[in-house]
């Protein structure tokens, strides 16, 4: 896996700026767990990209929607 040079919590403060005005919000997640997301990797025998990851980790995304796949806790 090619090493990660994204600063997601910079992305995220830039995407949740736009998204503030653009559009209405939507609930607050709370940020998922670590072993919560080491657990459903192992589980599902995959490793998780660091993106995917440190986005799941970021306090305060909109969950108006959870999707199926999401890892318990998060």
């Amino acid at each position: 896996m090619a090493p990660v040079d994204h600063d997601v919590p910079a992305l995220s403060a830039r995407i949740t700026a736009w998204l503030a005005a653009h559009t209405a919000w939507a609930p607050e997640r709370p940020a998922a767990d670590g072993a919560a997301l080491d657990a459903f990797a192992a589980r599902h025998r995959l490793e998780l990209p660091a993106d995917l990851r440190a986005w799941w980790r970021l306090p305060g995304v909109p969950a108006d929607r959870k999707p199926d796949w999401e890892p318990a806790g998060a």
